[in-house]
Order: structure tokens, then C-alpha cells, then sequence
């Protein structure tokens, strides 16, 4: 699943790098909220190739196209591929192999790998520490990158979540790590490199994003302690 808002100029190289991905069975862009021609674009490029196909977004929010795109998936595990492209097809696909061996989520590492100049502001840098210890409370002291937006899972480990809490997460990142762990599946965090962006800017707002994701942690740790009593 692609999720795309605003990414005209970098959809080109990613839908060619993505064709070359034989272990991808479908791919499903889903483009809302653009002010360019992102929606167009994809569209054109989707053509004629069968594994590919575009969904135009009804809701609102990062995390409500990639639910879109797990709603029409037939597949048994997901893939969030980032259409900013600043972790690399490399990368990608060697979490494709490690997902392929192993039924765990698979999610990408920044913080362990290495980081572009440019490619991460300092309060963005602070604010993903600040959440991986955070989850630290949850993961049994385990630190990973719990906001790098690549992520492969079993998409039924979403089923296990109130539904307002999807709706609350705006990113969809602590969802999926909470659902790993109400699942009891192991969570494996693969070091990758991350790059700068090329094209555009990022669509993410950090203060008003840091809030709710704070409020978003504090909710999960208390079903957290809840399910630990039960």
C-alpha cells in the first residue's frame, strides 16, 4: 500500500522501482488530498499493469488511505511502502526477504542506520527518541523506530484494535506496533539508511502530530496494562 498526497515529481522513480518488486503480489497506490497532479500521474503510470491498481481517498490522514488500501487488499500481510522514497528499494527489499522468512512485523530502523544530511530535523530526530523510549514501556525495554513508515505486517493484527483508536492515529505507526504486540508476534526492527527528500516537502505537521501522539501512547499504555491484568 502507497500512500500518496503531493508526490507528482517522485512518483515516477517509485512506481519504477516498485514494478521491479517480484515478491509484491499487488500494489495499491492510494492518493488523497493532493494539490498537484499526483492523482493523474499514477494514474497514467498504472496502465496497463495488472498488479497496480489507484484508489482515490475518501477520509482524511495518512493513516486512513493506507486502511483504505488494506480494505481492498487481498492479501494475508501488508506492505506500507512510503512514496516520498527516502528509504531505498535496497533497503525495502531486504525487509521484504527478512518479512519473507519470518511471520513478525518487520518495520525500518533510522535511528540504528544512517541518516542523510537534511533528511531528519533535530526536533524530529528528539521527537523519535522521545517515542521509541516511550515504547520501551510496552516493547520490554526493546528500543526500535516506532515512526519509520515502513512497515510489513499480517494486516489482521489491525483487527485486534478498538476501532477509535485506528481512527485516532494519524500515521498509523503505533497502531500496528500495538497490534503486533496484542497478537504476541515478535517485532523486528531492521537498521536502514535515510535520505533526504528529492522532490516536495513533508506532509507531516510535527506539533500538532507530536500531540496527538502523545495522547495516541498514553491511551495504548493503558489497554497495555489492561490486557497484562486480564
Amino acid at each position: 500500500v502507497v500512500p500518496i498526497r503531493n508526490e507528482e515529481g517522485n512518483l515516477p522513480d517509485l512506481f519504477q522501482n516498485l514494478i521491479k518488486v517480484p515478491k509484491l503480489d499487488e500494489v495499491i497506490f492510494v492518493e488523497g488530498g493532493s494539490v498537484d497532479n499526483s492523482f493523474d500521474v499514477i494514474s497514467e503510470l498504472a496502465k496497463g499493469h495488472d498488479r497496480i491498481r489507484v484508489l482515490k481517498q475518501q477520509g482524511i490522514g495518512k493513516f486512513d488511505a493506507v486502511l483504505a488500501g488494506i480494505n481492498t487488499s487481498r492479501a494475508n500481510r501488508v506492505v506500507i511502502w512510503d512514496a516520498d522514497s527516502t528509504i531505498s528499494l535496497e533497503d525495502t527489499t531486504r525487509m521484504l526477504d527478512q518479512a519473507a522468512a519470518s511471520p513478525s512485523l518487520i518495520t525500518g530502523n533510522r535511528l540504528r542506520g544512517t541518516r542523510a544530511p537534511k533528511s531528519m530535523r533535530i526536533l524530529n530526530l528528539i521527537g523519535n527518541h522521545f517515542f521509541s523510549i516511550c515504547f520501551m514501556l510496552i516493547l520490554k525495554g526493546k528500543k526500535i523506530d516506532t515512526l519509520c513508515g515502513t512497515k510489513i505486517f499480517p494486516k489482521g493484527i489491525l483487527d485486534l484494535l478498538p476501532r477509535d483508536v485506528l481512527e485516532s492515529d494519524p500515521f498509523g505507526d503505533f497502531s500496528i506496533i500495538f497490534g503486533a504486540v496484542l497478537a504476541k508476534i515478535p517485532i523486528e526492527s531492521i537498521p536502514v539508511q535515510y535520505s533526504a527528500r528529492k522532490y516536495g516537502n513533508t506532509n507531516i505537521r510535527r506539533w500538532r502530530g507530536g500531540v496527538q501522539l502523545l495522547l495516541l501512547f498514553l491511551r495504548l499504555l493503558k489497554l497495555f496494562r489492561s490486557d497484562r491484568k486480564n
